[in-house]
C-alpha cells in the first residue's frame, strides 16, 4: 500500500465505521457532511436518537434503484429535529436514489421548508413525522 492510500485509510476509516455501522450512530452535522462524501450505493448513515437543533446538511449524491442510500433516525430510539429556520432546511437533497426515513420533525418554526427535494430524481421522505411545527409565512 503505498503512503497516500494507507493516509486516506487511516483518516476515513474511522469516518465510515461511525457512517455505516448499523449499531453506531452520527450525532452532529460535519460528521454527516463528511459521511456523504465517502458513502456509496446501498450504504445508510444512521442519525443519533434525541432532539437535533442547529442542524442543515446538504445529500447530493447517488444510490441506484436497486441499492439506494438512506439518511435515518436512529434504530435505538427516536430521532427528532426542532428548532427555528430562517435560512436552510434541516436536509436538502439534491441527488438520485436517496431516502431519507424514521425522522420526527416537530415544535420547528420555519420560515423556509424543513426538508427540500432540490432537483432529485426518485428520492424519497418515508416513514418520517411532522409534528407541532409553525409556518411564519403563508403557504410554507
Amino acid at each position: 500500500m503505498n503512503l497516500k492510500a494507507y493516509l486516506i485509510s487511516i483518516s476515513l476509516g474511522p469516518l465510515m465505521g461511525c457512517a455505516m455501522h448499523p449499531d453506531r450512530d452520527i450525532s452532529d452535522k460535519d460528521t454527516v457532511n463528511k459521511a456523504v462524501g465517502v458513502v456509496s450505493a446501498g450504504d445508510t448513515i444512521f442519525l443519533s436518537a434525541g432532539t437535533v437543533i442547529n442542524w442543515d446538511s446538504t445529500i447530493n449524491l447517488s444510490g441506484t434503484a436497486d441499492n439506494p442510500i438512506v439518511i435515518s433516525g436512529s434504530k435505538k430510539a427516536h430521532t427528532v429535529f426542532s428548532d427555528t429556520i430562517t435560512g436552510n432546511p434541516f436536509f436538502r437533497i439534491k441527488g438520485q436514489h436517496i431516502v431519507l426515513t424514521n425522522i420526527e420533525f416537530s415544535n420547528t418554526t420555519f420560515r423556509y421548508p424543513i426538508v427540500v427535494l432540490d432537483s432529485c430524481y426518485n428520492s424519497s421522505i418515508s416513514n418520517c413525522s411532522f409534528k407541532d411545527n409553525t409556518a411564519m409565512k403563508q403557504f410554507n
